[in-house]
């Protein structure tokens, strides 16, 4: 989220891991490229934690709390135990050994800030054998969505009321209790919650007991958990109904809903019920638990966790209203379900052993959401959006040098924040197609059932995946995958040359491989930065595989048959770039024309030109002719992919007027007649893309001709019978959520007084669905007036925005104009300090959700400088690695804004089309 330094922190690491006796630290050394990692001894080892806990939600929210931890003690001569521990006020301690015949009592807590720990100080010495060691202490439910936190939400009588529920991923756990908070220190916990009668308590596990309390209280007991790392461990506690079905393998799954909202949770259960199913087959090894409950919390700071058994989500990302919801959140719901339960194999069952291979968990279950969401919706094409949502997200990123493999050497634990981004996340998955083609479905499925069924309850590290692989397959899967995780970035495969031989149906390619940076650069190290590569090949009779390019340069002969183009990388089933000679990339330009090629292999020949344009290696005027390629496209994936070089296009030419204007009117005249078939208007054979499709062509109508007439008339009008009743039913039809962004930003572009802006603000007070608010939030920064785009960044940290959220506006003022974009960094500035303490003890992910929603966009290198200036010395060691990216993105930019000014086939092109 590591390679950035933590550097006051650091110093006291190093002084820890000197002292390891005195502080119970130690280093490990178990990845290659960490020889240092920070580490709690595992000479003092957990096996089981007994939890009580008294909620509290009203008052000061202190909860009172005990932790009985069964542990087993090898060191000899031990007279303290060091725990993590972090805002937590110890009480008092007491240790048994396992014969039940003395208490030794602590005489000292010395806690670490720096290290989040707490050295738990005895007179004599403690045994070397299992005992007890047991602890009453005072914790606090915070409001900063991490630990044991609080949520504010209204019921259904208008009535603000206060839940509270856990995230503990990463390091968490022990804002709740004192633990080993390490993933590879894997224990069971039994636990009990002491809440009001009238709250439901919901925990990993089942229920075992309810006890009834005085003062209406209750305390809820619940089974003991299999063997799981403490970050999978889950509390809630509030106001609940819920909707339950079973499945085929006898699992009982509910969904829990805000009283009286049972039709909420409808399509996210119907979707768990099919990918628990899905899964059980998949991995060979039976849902483990006797329950799955799901949970939507009303203020969390990511999309969802995927706690064993008790799996907690934003609202957004789970509840769907079945009337209002457009067909992008209903996906999103249905990727997200299908994520979270993917880790209930993949993450859970089976652990990573240290945050070196956080990929191991997020980027499997990333192509999991995939495959399950696939089997139970074929139609929704998502394959072919992966392209574009992961593949394409994943190497814009990893074409940085501040970029990050895939596998990262963490040190202290700490550093594992910085890394939960598209590295992990989509290159993970994208590496993971990619061995998926490489090595075929059958021996990659009997693969992933031998690793699971070798290694359930259990840790591993990477390599315990590829040596599977390599039984299931007969392949080096570690050759070629270590060249994928182990080193950061990406290769471009230029063709040298070509000969084609159509009478032979033959084309024979000398190719050469190097490292792909963004801004065209081509480092010392790139001369020694070699791919294991697997090889696929497109052409109009289909796809072929060419074996492992594993050399710096590789003479090879391709297949082609009566076809008349060729493409590299068929399929795109590996994140590369491919750079072609003149006639090769004619040759396929002629293949879309004809839409010869297939959606997968469209997106990534104008996504890979793109990049190369960028990067200086293809001059604009080759991209701008092929983008035209595009203009008789039909299918919603590809019109993804153009429309996402149509914006990298569009952003440095803002502060150029006369290249914008021409640039912008040559989009309007390319998306004319796609936009007129797909139209505002729902149709009955929309489906699921047709519906994602009027979408993006009305958000492109919106970017490029929020000034045309019958666009305006038609936003306006709209608009207009939504603000009159918004929450009719019929209203839905008139602005259904999908347009909803699109409409709102034509019409406070256009705008002549702050009468819209007023509207949309009413609308936001009253309305409950944050799927539909986020659709205002993305919005009203685009108004017209500076003094309203102010406003809005005022109201946007005044509090009246839950934390999870209150980016969002901002992101709509920066992205609304280069003014906005102006105001939005300037107004971070301003306010730096008041932001960052609004995050002080959150998750460091939002705040640097914060910087890039104010920053991101500028394409000059004074405003490089001049972000670079600003961090430096400022207390943002957390986010560091996202500055790096940031400033690095806006050199590369800047780079591309000259590039395409000094064009003059780009610039001849767009004169020409004018004319």
């Amino acid at each position: 989220l590591v390679s950035s330094i933590l550097s006051l922190i650091r110093q006291d690491f190093a002084v820890s891991a000197s002292t390891e006796q005195t502080k119970g630290i130690q280093t490990m050394s178990k990845f290659k490229s960490s020889p240092n990692r920070v580490v709690l001894t595992d000479l003092v080892e957990p096996l089981q934690y007994d939890l009580e806990m008294t909620p509290n939600i009203s008052g000061d929210f202190k909860f009172q709390a005990s932790v009985k931890i069964t542990l087993d003690i090898k060191a000899p001569n031990l007279k303290s135990i060091t725990l993590h521990s972090r805002e937590l006020e110890l009480l008092s301690c007491s240790y048994q050994g396992e014969d039940g015949e003395k208490i030794i009592k602590a005489n000292g807590f010395e806690y670490n800030e720096a290290l989040k720990t707490v050295k738990i100080s005895f007179g004599p010495e403690l045994p070397v054998s299992k005992g007890f060691l047991s602890i009453d202490y005072i914790g606090k439910h915070n409001d900063q969505m991490a630990g044991f936190y609080r949520s504010g939400y209204k019921n259904k009588e208008g009535e603000d009321k206060i839940m509270v529920s856990t995230q503990f991923e990463a390091l968490d756990a022990r804002r709740c209790f004192p633990c080993v908070d390490e993933p590879g220190r894997k224990s069971r916990f039994k636990c009990s919650l002491i809440v009001d009668q009238n709250l439901t308590a919901l925990s990993n596990m089942p229920e075992e007991n309810v006890e009834t309390l005085d003062r209406g209280k209750k305390k809820v007991t619940f089974q003991n958990t299999p063997k799981m790392s403490t970050y999978l461990l889950a509390f809630v506690v509030g106001e609940f109904d819920y909707i339950e079905t079973v499945t085929d393998h006898g699992v009982i799954i509910r969904v829990y809903v805000p009283p009286g909202k049972h039709h909420l949770g409808s399509f996210s259960l119907d979707v768990a019920k099919k990918s628990l199913d899905i899964y059980d087959d998949l991995f060979g090894q039976p849902y483990p638990l006797p329950k799955l409950d799901m949970v939507g919390i009303p203020e969390f700071q990511a999309g969802a966790m995927e706690n064993w058994g008790l799996v907690t989500y934003r609202m957004a990302d789970l509840l769907i209203d079945p009337v209002r919801a457009s067909s992008s959140q209903k996906q999103r719901v249905g990727e997200v379900v299908a994520h979270e339960l993917a880790h209930q194999w993949f993450g859970n069952l089976v652990t990573m052993e240290w945050w070196d291979d956080l990929w191991l968990n997020e980027g499997f279950a990333s192509w999991m959401q995939k495959y399950a969401i696939d089997s139970i919706y074929p139609e929704w094409k998502i394959w072919e959006q992966f392209i574009v949502d992961d593949q394409a997200r994943a190497m814009m990123l990893d074409a940085l040098a501040s970029s990050h493999p895939i596998q990262v050497p963490i040190n202290h634990a700490e550093e594992v924040e910085q890394i939960f981004d598209a590295i992990s996340y989509a290159k993970g998955a994208s590496v993971i197609r990619m061995i998926f083609a490489y090595l075929g479905e059958d021996a990659f499925m009997k693969g992933l059932q031998l690793y699971m069924k070798t290694h359930q309850y259990e840790n591993t590290d990477t390599s315990d995946l590829w040596k599977a692989w390599e039984i299931t397959s007969k392949k080096p899967v570690s050759k070629v995958m270590a060249s994928w995780t182990e080193q950061m970035g990406y290769p471009v495969i230029s063709v040298l040359n070509s000969a084609w031989n159509q009478q032979a149906g033959v084309c024979k390619l000398t190719v050469e491989q190097s490292w792909f940076l963004s801004d065209g650069s081509s480092p010392a190290e790139s001369k020694s930065k070699l791919w294991t590569i697997p090889l696929f090949a497109s052409t109009a009779e289909g796809e072929v595989q060419l074996g492992l390019f594993d050399s710096k340069r590789k003479e090879i002969t391709v297949k082609v048959g009566k076809s008349s183009w060729l493409k590299l990388n068929g399929g795109q089933h590996v994140p590369i770039r491919i750079n072609y000679t003149e006639d090769l990339l004619s040759r396929l330009e002629n293949g879309i024309l004809k839409q010869e090629l297939s959606a997968e292999d469209r997106q990534g020949v104008v996504l890979d030109t793109f990049a190369l344009c960028k990067a200086g290696h293809m001059d604009p005027a080759s991209l701008i002719n092929l983008i035209g390629s595009y203009k008789s496209e039909t299918e919603f994936t590809v019109w993804e992919a153009v429309a996402t070089v149509i914006m990298g296009l569009d952003r440095p030419l803002k502060n150029n007027a006369s290249l914008s204007s021409k640039f912008g009117n040559f989009v309007a005249e390319l998306i004319k007649i796609p936009a007129q078939k797909v139209g505002w208007e729902a149709k009955e054979d929309d489906g699921h893309l047709g519906r994602l499709h009027r979408k993006l062509m009305v958000g492109l109508q919106a970017a490029f001709c929020h000034n045309s007439d019958t666009v305006v008339k038609e936003a306006h009008g709209r608009f207009e019978k939504y603000i009159a009743d918004p929450f009719h039913a019929d209203t839905a039809a008139i602005l259904p959520t999908e347009l909803k962004s699109s409409v709102f930003r034509i019409v406070l572009k256009n705008a002549s007084d702050a009468r819209p802006y007023e509207e949309l603000l009413k609308i936001l007070d009253q309305e409950e669905d944050i799927a539909e608010k986020k659709e205002i939030y993305f919005s009203l920064g685009y108004v017209n007036s500076r003094e309203l785009k102010r406003r809005t960044l005022d109201w946007c940290t005044s509090g009246e925005i839950k934390l999870q959220d209150f980016f969002y506006p901002m992101s709509s003022v920066s992205g609304s104009s280069v003014e906005g974009l102006e105001l939005a960094w300037e107004y971070l500035q301003e306010h730096f300090d008041r932001i960052r303490g609004m995050l002080a003890n959150a998750n460091p992910m939002l705040f640097g959700a914060v910087v890039t929603s104010s920053a991101s966009g500028f394409t000059s290198e004074e405003k490089a400088k001049e972000i670079e200036e600003f961090f430096e010395g400022k207390p943002v060691d957390k986010i560091s690695r996202k500055i790096q990216q940031l400033v690095e993105s806006t050199r590369a930019n800047a780079k591309l804004k000259i590039l395409l000014e000094s064009s003059d086939g780009f610039k001849k092109y767009l004169e020409e089309f004018a004319n």
